[in-house]
């Protein structure tokens, strides 16, 4: 029968054997069916894994999408298997049996399906949960940060090098100048001096011009007291001018050294601490910069699911929600394998009766071949013993009469051997009695002088006789003991 191609299609993702639907027509609603129904299923699966990478990696939406495909194809392949895999069996708790363990695993499937969607569905709420979450890590990390060992002296040591920096840039304060003892003691008196020498100077103003004093104007005795005063004053003033100008000289210089060792111990401190506190701050940067990345990227499935079970647990209509939610999509992952356990609750439909037909039908052909195939080794390997049994017998039978070929002519050698020398030794016995006494019976052989009074022979110096010298050409070898 020729199905349309999206008929042909579906056929194959069920499964299908098309010879024997030919011959069941009725049943190709029903196939395409269960070819739907896998379809679904894994085209849940590529919505499910899209959604799943787009979260979890951040992937874009076209990488996404192709590897969801291979994944919906991977689901429709294995949905395939379960149901191509689960045939009829005589009862219902058979067909339970066999369904259960498929049942089991496509659970397992629809679980790790059915998460990502049941996730994207509750996307809004799952979002404000994550902020507040996200706000608790970041409150929690910077209390644990503050009250790290490590960062804890950091404000104190920040502090300590604005005093440093300030000691490093200060130089000399005029106030310590002025304010030095013998400075002070000095200026002191110089303050004295000079308001005395104010008064003096108008003392003898008014001396001069007769105003004070003696009341009697130009140069008399009162005048040149008054001025002798001020020049005493004067030369007092000036005295003590040069003494507090080199004092404060030198107390500037003392305080100058004092300043720039300050100074050069203050900066080698700076130094020091600057480069501790530029490694500590770097390393507390880097921490908050990892938790601010963590807490950043901490939006993927597993910190999800963690706010899905936190507004699940407080709220018993999201609970209820999310429950059905999750119990729909896996009910849904689990459709071809109840489809195809439905269908066993029923009556067998012609293309499963035809389709038992044929695999009993190509078993028994399967079995007689195998059965065929024994024999024929069986009958092989009998004909080869036998050959073999044949040719050990047959050249059995020829070493046999080999051997007694050999040794019938060893005796026929052995009896014309013995009449030829009986024959030779009645000739002898005739013709020399004396000789026969007295020489040993060995043929033509010479038998040496001392031996002429020797003991009579024995037997086997007779058969040795009769047969000859085994070193002759005429002689035979001995017969075989039979």
């Amino acid at each position: 029968m020729n199905h349309p191609p999206l008929t042909r299609f579906l056929l194959a993702v069920a499964g299908t054997n098309l010879r024997i639907l030919d011959k069941a027509p009725g049943d190709t609603p029903k196939q395409v069916s269960l070819a739907g129904v896998i379809l679904t299923t894994s085209g849940l699966a590529v919505v499910s894994s899209a959604f799943a990478l787009r979260t979890a990696l951040h992937l874009p939406i076209a990488a996404a999408l192709c590897i969801g495909l291979l994944w919906g194809v991977a689901i429709a392949n294995l949905d395939r298997w379960l149901v191509t895999g689960t045939g009829r069996q005589p009862t219902v708790w058979g067909n339970a049996r066999l369904a259960l363990p498929r049942l089991l695993l496509a659970l397992i499937i629809g679980t790790v399906v059915s998460t990502p969607l049941t996730l994207e569905v509750f996307r809004g709420e799952i979002n404000n949960e994550l902020t507040v979450m996200q706000a608790e890590q970041k409150a929690a990390f910077t209390s644990r940060l503050a009250e790290d060992a490590r960062y804890r002296d950091l404000p104190a040591q920040r502090k300590e090098i604005v005093t440093l920096q300030a000691q490093a840039a200060t130089g000399v304060d005029e106030a310590e100048v002025y304010n030095n003892p013998a400075v002070g003691d000095l200026r002191g008196q110089l303050a004295t001096v000079n308001a005395l020498l104010v008064k003096a100077e108008e003392a003898v103003v008014c001396e001069k011009e007769g105003k004070c004093g003696s009341g009697k104007a130009g140069a008399g005795p009162a005048f040149n007291e008054k001025v002798a005063l001020r020049d005493r004053l004067r030369r007092q003033s000036s005295d003590l001018q040069r003494r507090l100008n080199a004092n404060t000289t030198q107390v500037r210089a003392q305080l100058q050294q004092s300043s720039n060792e300050t100074r050069a111990n203050a900066e080698a401190q700076l130094r020091d601490l600057q480069a501790r506190v530029d490694q500590t701050t770097a390393a507390k940067d880097a921490e908050i910069e990892r938790n601010a990345a963590a807490v950043r990227n901490g939006d993927g499935l597993l910190a999800r699911l963690h706010a899905l079970e936190r507004i699940s647990t407080g709220d018993g209509v999201l609970l209820a929600a999310h429950l059905c939610l999750f119990l729909f999509f896996t009910a849904i992952e689990c459709l071809p394998v109840l489809f195809k356990f439905l269908l066993s609750l029923g009556k067998p439909s012609l293309y499963e009766q035809l389709n038992t037909v044929e695999e009993q039908s190509t078993y028994a052909d399967a079995v007689r071949g195998f059965r065929a195939a024994h024999d024929e080794q069986e009958i092989d390997l009998r004909t080869s013993l036998e050959a073999h049994e044949t040719r050990r017998r047959n050249q059995l039978k020829a070493e046999v009469e080999a051997a007694q070929m050999m040794l019938d002519a060893q005796k026929s050698l052995a009896s014309q051997a013995i009449a030829a020398w009986q024959a030779r030794e009645e000739a002898r016995l005739d013709s020399d009695l004396d000789s026969f006494l007295t020489q040993p019976p060995r043929g033509t052989q010479a038998v040496p002088d001392d031996a002429a009074h020797a003991t009579p022979h024995s037997s086997n110096d007779f058969a040795e006789s009769a047969i000859g010298d085994p070193e002759e050409p005429s002689a035979v070898d001995p017969v075989p003991a039979t």
